[in-house]
């Protein structure tokens, strides 16, 4: 079963409260804006919307009075003796013709603003007509669209213009209804066509904002007569078409890439529509200032909610931060000076208890360190005390000869060897010696250690002659070469190669023993050392790790990488030192 991991935050308490602190500022804030700004411009906008409305509303009355006065008179045609006395319009001879033309012009002289006036048979022919004469007739479906009015006029635009000018007209169409008997079929139809400029006259001085425009269209949703005098005789734009239903109503409509309010009223006796059409931004300019002021109240309170959160934030999380300043301090090994924090009473607790802590762990550990090199300085004066140097030498003198008189030259030379390694480690030198004597000391040992391997094991020492009089400890590089040889050769029957190396940089001394053998039974990677991670016959790795970070200080020490299988490379890090530095 896997473990499940814990989820880190990795967001500091200072950006939690600062993030806390201005959303709850803000969110009411902008809640109230959004409000504000809505109801606002719902109020606008029905204001628009009533007031376009009604001047649309009343644009249409006037309208209708002008073509009802029109259509008022063409009744005392349909009407006419003449033309009811006539079983079909089609049998009229000459002399009926001419009097119904008479009527015709009467009609044009009544009213003033009929241009021409035509009436036609049931079946759509054209039986006389004012002014010059012309192809005409009507068609079946025009024919049965005017029988379905019931002898109501039908407003339409006509791309015909005016024989006296090239104004544009409009047409108007009726059903000539038999008046006497029982029988109320249709015996013709009366058209007459009016100019465009009457029904202009009546949206001429209409103002929609600064750019907008009023236009009107007939049933077929042709535009009968506009303020841009380009758009008549088009077709009304398809995103209006399909939301003009109803009597009346505004809506909201993107329009060659700008936004349009739009209003429009109809008139059901004619059958038209009165259509107003602004650009937003003009049709609402309080619903601008509005928004302009919503803005500058929302800036202003933005950078009042900033302030007073990073205020907030700062007396909450600034003592925290330096008591954080203050362990990191710790963490590195100083524990001098005490921490005061000014606050609330749990932060002057916190800081009390974290002073009382800091000073113990300095007692402790300054005993603990005292201890330490109290038993190491006892440990290593009974090892000398252990052997007479003198005895020894002599010792050792005498077998090298014994062996060399005897032919066994190889083995008196690791018998001068081992007294060299002797000398050297109980010797009265100071602690510090040159890395050419210890790089001498580590070949000495290197050579009793070719009595056991033999050829298993070769020994190479690659160290540039400027850094050869380099101060260094003595003993500390014959542990690692040590730790090379017994860890290279646990799991490998193949030659195992023993580099030393060394480099200077920034006034550091790098010093590295790299093996080829077996390497750790796991990788690692790391610096400073780990002894956790470090296998259990390592004492003499930690020991030298321990003697320099305790001489030079945490910037120095041992670091070790190594990779299963592929060998280990210990680097010891330490100051450039001269001798008499």
């Amino acid at each position: 079963m896997k473990k499940r991991g814990k989820s880190k935050s990795t967001m500091s308490i200072h950006w939690k409260l600062l993030i806390s602190f201005f959303c709850v500022t803000m969110i009411p804030l902008m809640t109230v804006a959004v409000f504000l700004f809505m109801k606002s411009s719902t109020i606008i906008y029905e204001n628009a919307s009533q007031y376009t409305t009604q001047l649309l509303q009343q644009t249409n009355r006037e309208i209708q009075l002008r073509l009802s006065q029109i259509a008022k008179d063409s009744v005392n045609i349909i009407t006419s003796p003449g033309v009811q006395s006539l079983q079909s319009l089609s049998e009229a001879n000459y002399t009926e013709k001419r009097d119904m033309r008479a009527q015709l012009y009467q009609l044009i002289n009544t009213n003033g603003v009929v241009e021409r006036a035509v009436i036609f048979d049931r079946e759509g022919n054209k039986i006389v007509e004012t002014g010059s004469p012309q192809t005409e007739s009507l068609l079946p479906e025009e024919q049965t669209f005017i029988a379905q009015l019931g002898g109501k006029v039908s407003w339409h635009y006509t791309p015909k213009v005016s024989e006296f000018s090239i104004e544009p007209l409009l047409k108007a169409e009726r059903a000539i209804k038999n008046l006497q008997g029982n029988d109320p079929a249709i015996k013709g139809y009366l058209l007459f066509e009016i100019p465009e400029s009457i029904v202009f006259e009546s949206i001429r001085q209409l103002e929609l904002g600064e750019t907008g425009i009023a236009f009107i269209i007939d049933d077929a949703n042709h535009i009968v007569t506009s303020q841009n005098r380009k758009m008549i005789g088009q077709t009304v734009h398809p995103a209006i078409e399909g939301k003009l239903t109803g009597g009346k109503g505004t809506f909201v409509e993107k329009i060659n890439g700008e936004m349009y309010f739009i209003s429009y009223h109809a008139s059901p006796e004619i059958g038209w529509k009165t259509i107003g059409m602004v650009p937003t931004e003009e049709m609402t300019p309080g619903l601008l200032e509005v928004q302009k002021t919503n803005m500058y109240v929302i800036v202003f309170w933005v950078f009042v909610a900033i302030i007073i959160s990073l205020l907030l934030t700062k007396s909450v999380t600034g003592p925290i931060k330096r008591l954080i300043e203050k362990m990191r301090q710790v963490e590195t090994g100083d524990f001098s000076g005490e921490i005061r924090l000014q606050g609330s009473k749990e932060v002057t607790d916190l800081s009390l208890s974290f002073n009382r802590m800091t000073r113990r762990l300095n007692r402790m550990i300054q005993k603990v360190y005292q201890k330490e090199i109290s038993e190491k300085q006892a440990q290593l004066k009974a090892l000398q005390a252990q052997i007479h140097p003198h005895f020894l030498y002599n010792t050792l003198d005498s077998i090298y000869w014994s062996l060399y008189i005897k032919g066994e030259e190889s083995i008196g030379n690791v018998v001068v060897s081992l007294s060299n390694m002797l000398r050297y480690s109980i010797s009265e030198e100071l602690k510090d010696v040159s890395l050419e004597k210890e790089i001498e000391n580590c070949k000495h040992y290197f050579e009793i250690q070719k009595l056991k391997y033999g050829e298993k094991v070769r020994f190479t020492v690659h160290v540039p002659k400027v850094v050869l009089q380099c101060q260094v400890p003595k003993m500390i590089l014959q542990p690692l070469i040590e730790n090379a040889i017994m860890h290279g050769m646990e799991t490998t029957q193949q030659e195992v190669h023993i580099q030393v190396l060394s480099q200077e940089s920034d006034n550091v001394l790098y010093l590295s023993v790299i093996d080829n053998g077996s390497g750790f039974p796991y990788d690692v990677k790391e610096f400073p050392l780990n002894p956790a991670r470090l296998p259990e016959n390592s004492i003499g790795l930690m020991n030298v790790n321990e003697r320099l970070r305790l001489r030079y200080g945490k910037n120095y020490g041992v670091s070790i990488e190594s990779k299963k299988g592929e060998g280990t490379a210990v680097t010891l890090r330490l100051p450039s030192l001269e001798e008499n530095e």
